[in-house]
């Protein structure tokens, strides 16, 4: 029997960060504080707070200013197309990481993506990695799929596996960043893997069932596993 594995984009599948921050930043500063309130260091420290606290800096803002759902997807939707814009040229394809995860599919297992991004910054950002092949335009749930959902709202991950039940899975993964990501996770049944060179810290801890450091060893991790 196959098992579903899902994968967060961002920091799993691309490791971005820095470009993110270096780019994301000033678009979110452009859209969020058109008035200049905050400085730029001011603004990144609120964002990482923002980020950190609800898994999304769109989301967080949203939530602290009563702006809907809809607002996020939109807004998401404005900057996330204009920091992929920038980052999708520098990227090129993780051979060793396409090939454990065309191993996995290859087993039968269901490959998802689950991610707070909009998918026109996903979708062409996957284009030049290399991964259209491996996670059709159908695999990727992103904030338009899920309405301005996040991670951290309850039901988001229940919702994926209701969308992807056209047959009964023996197991459920999820391979995650972002340690508070993963809560909703484990309270719907996952297996939970942290991606992150740090371990989680200790109030993030219950939510996590394996740490490693990179995507790669997860991976083995996930084929060892699946193939015993």
């Amino acid at each position: 029997m196959s098992s579903l594995i899902l994968f967060d984009f961002d920091g799993v599948l691309v490791h971005n960060e820095d470009l993110l921050v270096k780019h994301l930043t000033p678009i979110f500063k452009t859209h969020l504080d058109p008035g200049n309130h905050y400085t730029y260091e001011e603004f990144s420290n609120l964002r990482e707070r923002l980020f950190r606290a609800h898994g999304s800096c769109l989301r967080g803002w949203a939530v602290e200013n009563n702006l809907s759902d809809q607002w996020v997807v939109e807004m998401q939707q404005i900057t996330n197309v204009a920091v992929g814009k920038i980052i999708a040229p520098m990227l090129t394809p993780d051979e060793p990481l396409n090939t454990a995860l065309q191993a996995l599919k290859a087993q039968g297992h269901t490959l998802a993506i689950l991610t707070n991004s909009h998918r026109d910054y996903t979708l062409p950002m996957m284009e030049a990695l290399g991964l259209r092949t491996l996670f059709p335009d159908d695999m990727v749930f992103d904030t338009s799929i899920l309405k301005g959902r996040s991670k951290q709202h309850h039901g988001t991950y229940q919702f994926v596996v209701n969308a992807l039940a056209t047959k009964p899975f023996l197991h459920h993964f999820m391979l995650e960043d972002i340690a508070p990501n993963l809560q909703q996770a484990k309270a719907c049944g996952f297996t939970t893997l942290f991606i992150h060179e740090e371990p989680p810290a200790a109030e993030h801890a219950p939510f996590v069932d394996h740490h490693f450091p990179t995507t790669h060893p997860a991976l083995t991790y996930l084929q060892q596993t699946l193939s015993a």
